[in-house]
């Protein structure tokens, strides 16, 4: 991932400041499940300090890393934990009792190898036209690398 910021003092002729970050566990995997070498490259037109640029590049290598681990799921909303609850931002445990789900889980795709850790980014609210239906939750997890990193 490689990041370029812009120095107005440098003016259009020089070199703009960049950063690069890359992930060596995906590029060289021990186990042999490595992944191919792919470019990015994010601007940053306010920003000219390579420390900071660093850190941005660093923050979308992992946010990007393959595959991605977000999950969708619709929940019955009568059940405990209902709505209001909990809210985005907060983390949640999902016991999945499917074998791709174990293989996940199993290889080095995840932190843990016995349940998924995701964040709450958004629920969405369906209440039947019957009453005698129950509500159904929409919920989009997400991973967060910075707190749910393999090693922490």
């Amino acid at each position: 991932m490689f990041i370029v910021g812009s120095d107005p003092e440098l003016g259009n002729d020089s070199p703009q400041p960049y950063a690069g970050a890359s992930a060596l566990d995906l590029l060289n995997n021990k186990t042999g499940n490595s992944w191919p070498l792919i470019d990015q490259v994010e601007s940053f037109s306010d920003v000219a300090d390579s420390k900071t640029l660093y850190n941005y590049a660093e923050d979308y290598l992992y946010e990007s890393r393959p595959p991605i681990g977000e999950f969708k799921l619709s929940v019955n909303g009568s059940l405990d934990p209902q709505v209001g609850s909990y809210a985005p931002g907060d983390w949640c445990s999902i016991i999945i009792d499917d074998e791709f789900v174990r293989q996940r889980l199993a290889s080095d795709q995840e932190p843990r190898d016995d349940v998924i850790i995701r964040k709450i980014n958004s629920y969405k609210v369906s209440v039947p036209d019957s009453p005698h239906l129950p509500e159904k939750v929409d919920l989009e997890l997400v991973p967060d690398w910075k707190v749910d990193r393999r090693g922490n």
